[in-house]
């Protein structure tokens, strides 16, 4: 018989956290660099909200990169990675409405909260 914390720690590797936070990774750059294009070629756009794009677009990417860190993997940063990439790309499709505001503060508390578990994480178990 199988036990549920034989399941939890099988699912809780770091190869299986890294490679989720990877896929969210390359979707992200991938839509990003695709909604750039399209932004471009159509030329009506909020330019408050596509420079703050390019700035979460980085902000993205170095948190992907902690928390790709073979000390920091976890399935909470994996939960997270992906929670934060559909409002990154909501934030995105946003740049050609005029008021995003509750989705760059949305943006900015998952940046903020994925963050934070990196830090709890790497302390806890060192």
């Amino acid at each position: 018989m199988v036990s549920l914390t034989d399941k939890i720690s099988e699912v809780n590797t770091y190869a299986d956290c890294r490679l989720a936070v990877g896929v969210a990774t390359f979707m992200s750059f991938t839509f990003h660099l695709i909604m750039n294009y399209l932004v471009r070629v159509q030329k009506k756009f909020n330019v408050e909200m596509y420079v703050y794009c390019e700035k979460a677009a980085i902000v993205y990417g170095i948190s992907c990169v902690l928390s790709m860190n073979y000390m920091q993997s976890n399935a909470f940063q994996a939960v997270l990675a992906w929670l934060t990439m559909f409002v990154f790309m909501a934030l995105h499709v946003s740049v050609a409405m005029k008021n995003a505001v509750k989705l760059v503060l949305a943006y900015t508390l998952l940046i903020f909260l994925w963050n934070l578990i990196t830090i709890i994480y790497f302390y806890s178990n060192q």
